[in-house]
């Protein structure tokens, strides 16, 4: 939940009782006090990421900017930056969450969360990322997904293939694109002549 706003208090929510399990609240904004949440009892159970001075009795248990978590942020007035909605690939709009491992939203929910986000994308459990809260979901409707990159040289995917004569120097120029913008590296496998090639990196 971000991107909203009030004239009095709670900029995302206003109310006697807040209950938040597996939720993003940050870079929302009020005129008078608590931009986050503004609840007399608030009942935080189970993974939240909340934004600043977000309490919990008279403990302060939001320290997270939009920064911190979303791919793209947009200023909403008064310097406050919210996340952005847009279309993520579903039939409701989602805010991306940022791509980086240090992200707090990463396999931060509890065991409560469904098996699929909002666009229907099965959950990812980032191998270097601790599971702190019993479960590899991501905080939030937006579950953050690696995706193997593809192989677009020689007919492209796994029907890429090249023929050439014996004793040729090159034999191809390998190409590929990630989907998620990482870096992709090549390496030669199996084969009962592997050993007589060689996969040199292009100068940059």
């Amino acid at each position: 939940m971000s991107g909203n706003s009030a004239a009095a208090d709670g900029g995302c929510i206003h109310a006697d009782t807040a209950s938040l399990t597996n939720s993003t609240v940050s870079g929302n904004d009020a005129a008078n006090a608590d931009d986050e949440v503004h609840a007399p009892a608030n009942n935080l159970a189970g993974g939240n990421i909340l934004g600043t001075n977000v309490f919990q009795g008279n403990v302060d248990v939001g320290d997270t900017t939009a920064v911190q978590v979303f791919a793209a942020t947009v200023n909403i007035g008064g310097s406050v930056l919210a996340g952005v909605l847009a279309d993520n690939g579903s039939p409701v709009q989602t805010i991306a969450l940022k791509r980086t491992l240090l992200n707090p939203a990463l396999d931060a929910s509890s065991g409560a969360a469904p098996a699929n986000d909002a666009r229907g994308e099965a959950r990812v459990d980032w191998q270097s990322v601790a599971n702190g809260n019993g479960s590899a979901a991501d905080l939030g409707a937006f579950e953050l997904q690696n995706k193997a990159p593809s192989i677009t040289s020689d007919a492209g995917g796994a029907a890429a293939a090249v023929s050439v004569a014996e004793n040729s120097m090159a034999v191809t120029t390998a190409v590929a694109l990630d989907q998620d913008g990482d870096a992709v590296s090549f390496s030669l496998a199996g084969g009962a002549d592997a050993a007589l090639f060689a996969m040199p990196r292009p100068a940059p």
